[in-house]
């Protein structure tokens, strides 16, 4: 029959991986439909990790270098696009041939994981150029990608599937309905924006480019816009030009996570630039673990531009427009210890300041920025004092040299003399 070869040689090799499916699936929150569920419902996404193929184009140097951000950056997410070059022509009567070799197949199963306590959510990017190479008709090209997406997702977590703007909507129903009828669910998304009305319903989810938003829906009003035709429907951002403060923004409005993007050269000061922000979102994010954020519209603060909170997490921070700030955060009712900490976004230095202990409804900060002329982000996490144990923070030892002067000291304040300090 007709393909049967190849699917049944490509059956073999992933059944050897693993007989069950994998735990950890994909879905969309039951919490709130704007956001998706990963390890926590819900959680931002947030997608750094270029293709290799992007970074083994550029010279040792500039690779050593794009590699040592990369692993700094620590993003929750995953994306990869489909290699055209990497399927082969699809097979025809009389022939055998296989459209995904078995060494990529083993490549997208690694890449998305199989359950385990590292795996991280990945995103599968599928482009015209990928579908051309299995058949010349849309509708089959969606059915036998399906077939082959389906062998590899049984055994692997689930992952988003997202079509570009130039793929055919015959095939991506296609795609949808070979996979419904093997009853296996993945999330389905597409770039093309804006959608007609009549093919919204055929999305689960959606990626921007705010950059292609009319002016003024570029910055503050790019969720709202994209919302305008995404509905309740989740929407990831896809950036090229990381920005520090647009992003948290689109995070607080409603944006469900951000795919960064790289250039064509990933080394010049301006790219460095938006490996430094884009590190510095994924550092903030990881505060609160890539819970949503909210914007506070009740801000107590003064010159501070937003203020946030992370839902379900005892963590708030503000983002400081002046060389001095005063922030009055809001406290639970029961005492609380408040631990206050700065993050400088260029580098990703991130400072604890000491402890505020048994506070209760607010607590006032009085701060000024370490740098002035730099991106900051200032911020809180608080514990009610019964159930924090200071498990972080262990108590003050005298160091080296400072042993005799406190036993004295202590001494003294216990009313008791001594001569000697004890071995």
């Amino acid at each position: 029959m007709r393909g049967c070869s190849w699917i049944a040689a490509l059956a073999m090799f992933l059944l050897t991986y693993s007989s069950a499916q994998a735990q950890h699936a994909c879905s969309l929150s039951k919490f709130d439909p704007r956001y998706f569920r990963w390890f926590s419902d819900p959680e931002l996404y947030v997608f750094a990790r270029p293709d290799p193929t992007l970074v083994d184009k550029q010279s040792s140097s500039c690779r050593q270098h794009v590699l040592a951000c990369l692993r700094k950056i620590r993003g929750n997410g995953a994306t990869h696009r489909l290699v055209a070059s990497r399927f082969k022509p699809s097979s025809r009567e009389g022939e055998a041939t296989t459209p995904i070799p078995t060494a990529y197949a083993k490549e997208l199963v690694a890449l998305l994981g199989t359950g385990g306590p590292f795996d991280v959510p990945s995103e599968l990017r599928v482009g015209n150029d990928v579908l051309r190479t299995l058949h010349s008709l849309p509708a089959d090209q969606g059915k036998i990608l399906a077939r082959i997406l389906a062998l590899i997702v049984n055994t692997s977590n689930r992952p988003l599937i997202t079509f570009e703007a130039d793929v055919p909507v015959a095939a991506i129903l296609a795609f949808q309905t070979t996979l419904a009828e093997r009853k296996i669910r993945c999330l389905v998304g597409t770039e093309q924006m804006p959608l007609p009305e009549t093919s919204i319903s055929l999305f689960d989810y959606l990626v921007c480019s705010p950059e292609s938003f009319p002016h003024p829906y570029g910055d503050q009003a790019a969720v709202s816009y994209a919302r305008c035709y995404a509905g309740d429907r989740p929407v990831l951002f896809r950036v090229k030009k990381a920005q520090f403060y647009p992003e948290v923004f689109w995070l607080a409005t409603g944006a469900a996570g951000i795919r960064y993007e790289f250039g064509d050269d990933i080394c010049t000061p301006e790219e460095n630039k938006g490996l430094s922000y884009a590190r510095g979102v994924v550092t903030l994010l990881r505060v609160g673990r890539f819970r949503p954020l909210s914007l506070e519209a009740d801000s107590t603060s003064h010159m501070c531009s937003w203020e946030f909170r992370v839902l379900s997490f005892p963590a708030r921070f503000v983002l400081p427009m002046g060389a001095a700030f005063t922030w009055r955060p809001k406290l639970p009712l029961q005492e609380t210890n408040v631990y206050p900490f700065w993050l400088d976004v260029m580098n990703d230095v991130f400072v604890e300041n000491a402890p505020i202990v048994r506070c209760s409804k607010e607590v006032t900060l009085s701060e000024r920025l370490p740098v002035e002329g730099r991106p900051y982000a200032f911020g809180i996490v608080h514990m009610p004092t019964e159930d924090d144990r200071q498990t972080t923070i262990g108590p003050i030892t005298p160091l080296e040299g400072e042993l005799e002067t406190y036993v004295e000291a202590l001494a003294e304040k216990l009313g008791t003399t001594t001569s000697s300090v004890p071995q």
